[in-house]
């Protein structure tokens, strides 16, 4: 019972941390923190390891290690809204280093503390490692259900409170010192009253810092003005803020973590008037109306507050779908705002889905004549923000295969973000390619682009070439309003340098000589697939320390140079292992006790560092293939991880039945077919209701988990039969290669996807495999 809820607290803070961290930092440094906590694990096995005298052991109590878990997981939770980290001055002001730094450090303290208790539980009771690995997982999956079930109604701070009661009850019952009853209803009281006091809590501790846009937006407004938080709520996708100023009530601004925001459209009129090119601005996310005049159906993908589906019914459109995946900005803009909004989600024509754009479109058989994507972002922080960096499947090759699939004959694709230079010329890229593997006849005559300098880039695709009077009309708008119409080129090249770059992509194309512009481009510009979502990422991994060298690494903080944060956390990490972890093991193991059968590390060292990396591997990987399948990274971290950790609890359950070799091949054989099966299932469950895919998720990741399951309680059970002391030891190991997989991960899919992942996933277990031979020859021939 220990077991099983300690776990489920573990994991039920890890999540409840990624969601409040998630307002409080950008999405990037997320990763960060929840990383180098799990670090704590690791430690933890490393002291268990060293303190072989158990008087020793025995100093921190089972109750007494509880205690401070609750103490840190509270401290370590609301300690960067207090302290109020500005990242834009970080690499100017030494305090701003030392508090972040200090925020991981006080974060890795929780997860210390239970991985001491559980340690223990381990080491003391490794004969029976099959059931209490078992309960090891039944309770993280059952963590995983409580986040799901209860951040909604209850919100971050109640999921805090319920972490800390899951481990402070269990573990002064089960304390040899507990204490008298009083001590801890007076505890128990007082992290209940957390629960109360929650909306001032997070008022004060959990507030986006300076830098995000719900902050900066109202941080210096007039003196008679006021920043008013209408309505705020927790999701699994993010918390939801709808804020306007007693002086603007009519700007209701909806913020996903306090950024990725979208506006309520006002009270716009009941009858929509018609745009009027000759007088009106019609470029950005009104350009398709330009090129499609009053269009049957249009899809709105990542609809917000409503600007899309006001521009549909001004552009005289029949029937509008509005999708858009965050349910609580849905709740808002078709109930709770309605009547600001003038019934617009409820107006003849109008339909509203809660739904992930490409799953809905795999479903929907509709044709469109129209579909818009207007500045979708997943710069919000995910929960799966522990372990992947800003991975989008809206832009894609495959995704826009989908979208254009979905046009009608003569449907227009219209895609608008914000005007950088490696987004901009790799979304191109991504439509030019796109068209391409779709076999269509000159793919360049399908694609338009317009940008306005610093502002907006729009990215317009058609099932059929752009006829001269669609490129006359983009282009006399153009002109008129100061921007550009990048391509098709229409006179003479502009002096803007981003025009060159997309000039100079299209003869290289006409010329079949892509290899050598994109090997020559400053940029990764190279389009992304399925397989290696990272549109964001655009830096070569040798740029990062030019850029660092040039003195200038602000602009490294704002999400477009994820290498800061896997090369930062790859250097925190291995400085971490290496002073916590391995240099007090490897000094351990020369002044451990003596065995009657002497304890030879070498081979179990080499197995419990590959069952570490080959599973978080295996984790990580599971997790981005279906968060294509269950709409969103979030649903994908709770249905994955519940259902992955249910599943390994059982296979550690049955592990006795199974003999090595079978377990081993059996794990190659189901990471073969999670590797180069599995995509194609997906391609086809897209098509299925939310909860079809998700028990087909299920069922696809149960075989995978069941036999994970299997090789760790194994190993800890025929290392503890001779070597009680030893136990420990590997559990610190094992904790310290799942830290360093977690990065490694995520570096291997930006560079060669994730089939490589699960490849390597593969090798892993196949190398564990023969350690584990060599540790039966070395004990046959002791």
């Amino acid at each position: 019972m220990l077991a099983f809820c300690l776990s489920a607290s573990v994991l039920l803070l890890q999540l409840v941390q990624t969601r409040i961290f998630g307002v409080i930092f950008w999405n990037h440094l997320v990763y960060f923190i929840i990383t180098v906590a799990l670090m704590g694990f690791g430690i933890s096995g490393t002291l268990l390891a060293v303190l072989t005298d158990d008087s020793k052991a025995d100093r921190l109590s089972v109750g007494q290690a509880g205690f401070w878990f609750t103490v840190s997981a509270i401290f370590s939770t609301l300690f960067p809204g207090l302290v109020q980290i500005d990242l834009s001055g970080l690499f100017q002001d030494s305090g701003q280093v030392a508090r972040l730094l200090l925020t991981y450090a006080l974060a890795v303290f929780p997860y210390f503390f239970c991985g001491y208790i559980l340690g223990g539980l381990f080491q003391k009771n490794n004969q029976e490692i099959r059931s209490l690995y078992f309960a090891d997982f039944l309770g993280a999956g059952v963590g995983c259900l409580l986040f799901v079930g209860l951040l909604q109604p209850l919100g971050a701070i109640w999921l805090l409170v319920i972490c800390c009661l899951l481990v402070l009850l269990p573990t002064w019952y089960c304390s040899s010192d507990r204490g008298h009853p009083l001590t801890l209803l007076l505890g128990v009281g007082f992290i209940v009253s957390l629960g109360w006091f929650g909306p001032t809590i997070e008022r004060y501790c959990v507030a986006p810092e300076m830098n995000k846009e719900e902050s900066h937006f109202y941080y210096a407004l007039d003196q008679d003005d006021e920043k008013l938080l209408e309505f705020s709520e927790w999701n699994t996708i993010c918390r939801t803020d709808i804020v306007s100023t007693r002086r603007r009530p009519d700007q209701k601004r909806i913020f996903a973590d306090g950024s990725a925001f979208t506006q309520i459209v006002y009270r716009p009129p009941l009858q929509a008037p018609p745009f009027d090119p000759a007088q009106e601005h019609m470029l950005l996310n009104r350009s398709p109306y330009l090129v499609m005049k009053n269009p049957r159906n249009v899809l709105s993908i990542g609809s917000g507050g409503g600007i899309d589906i006001w521009h549909a019914l001004r552009g005289r459109a029949s029937r509008i779908d509005a999708v858009e995946i965050n349910p609580t900005t849905v709740k808002a803009v078709s109930e709770l705002y309605r009547a600001d909004n003038n019934d617009l989600f409820h107006r003849p024509g109008v339909t509203l889905f809660n739904e992930e754009g490409r799953s809905f479109i795999k479903r929907n058989r509709t044709l469109y004549d129209i579909i818009v994507l207007f500045a979708i972002d997943t710069f919000a922080a995910i929960n799966s923000g522990a372990y992947v960096l800003s991975e989008n499947f809206l832009y894609t090759v495959e995704a826009l295969q989908e979208y254009l699939r979905s046009l009608d004959e003569n449907g227009v694709l219209c895609i608008n973000r914000p005007e950088t230079i490696p987004e901009s010329i790799r979304l191109f890229i991504l439509g030019v390619e796109a068209v391409s593997g779709l076999g269509w006849p000159e793919p360049l005559t399908h694609v338009a682009a317009v940008a306005k300098s610093s502002q907006w880039f729009t990215l317009l695709v058609k099932r059929v070439p752009f006829t001269p009077r669609d490129i006359e009309a983009l282009s006399d708008q153009a002109g008129r309003y100061g921007e550009i119409l990048i391509y098709p080129l229409v006179g003479s090249a502009s002096a803007v340098p981003a025009q060159k770059d997309f000039l100079d992509y299209v003869e290289a194309r006409k010329a079949g000589s892509l290899k050598a512009f994109f090997d020559s481009y400053p940029l990764d510009v190279r389009p992304v697939t399925d397989d290696s979502p990272f549109f964001f990422h655009s830096e070569r991994w040798g740029e990062f320390w030019r850029v660092l060298r040039a003195g200038k690494p602000g602009g490294l903080l704002r999400g477009h140079w994820p290498t800061l944060t896997l090369w930062s956390l790859m250097a925190l990490c291995l400085i971490g292992i290496t002073i916590f972890i391995f240099l007090p093991l490897w000094r351990w193991r020369k002044i451990s006790p003596a065995d009657v059968v002497p304890f030879r590390p070498g081979p179990w060292v080499v197995y419990f560092s590959c069952l570490g990396l080959g599973y978080i591997f295996l984790e990580i990987a599971l997790m981005q293939r279906f968060a294509l399948l269950l709409g969103h990274p979030a649903r994908s971290l709770a249905t994955v991880l519940g259902g992955f950790l249910l599943a390994s609890g059982l296979g550690s359950y049955f592990s006795p039945k199974i003999s090595p070799s079978l377990c081993f091949g059996g794990i190659v054989a189901v990471v073969g077919a999670a590797a180069f099966l599995y995509p194609s299932l997906i391609d086809v469950a897209l098509a299925w209701s939310l909860p079809g895919r998700t028990l087909a998720c299920l069922a696809l990741v149960f075989p995978i988990g069941f036999m994970l399951g299997m090789p760790f309680p194994k190993g800890i059970q025929r290392v503890g039969h001779r070597h009680t002391h030893a136990v420990s030891w590997m559990w610190g190991i094992n904790g310290g290669a799942t830290v360093l997989g977690s990065i490694l991960a995520i570096i291997i899919a930006m560079a060669a996807g994730f089939t490589l992942v699960f490849v390597l996933a593969a090798g892993l277990y196949s190398l564990a495999f023969l350690a584990w031979r060599q540790a039966q020859e070395i004990s046959a021939g002791v």
